[in-house]
């Protein structure tokens, strides 16, 4: 869903926004924060809930600047 969100902010010109999301999303998964569709025991750090990892990928927004 985020992809697509991303996608959709590509289409329409919001490149600057979507590059950003798209940043905090890969951090957030290189931060090894991972759903449980994505946990892996020698690859992830956490197992969360959609909610958390969306929390998760927004704190990552400020993390990776404007």
């Amino acid at each position: 869903l985020i992809q697509a969100a991303i996608m959709m902010l590509n289409h329409i010109g919001q490149f600057k926004i979507a590059e950003k999301i798209q940043n905090a999303w890969l951090k957030t998964l290189e931060d090894g924060i991972h759903t449980a569709d994505m946990f892996r025991k020698s690859q992830s750090k956490r197992q969360v809930g959609t909610m958390e990892f969306a929390d998760a990928v927004i704190a990552n927004t400020k993390a990776v600047g404007s």
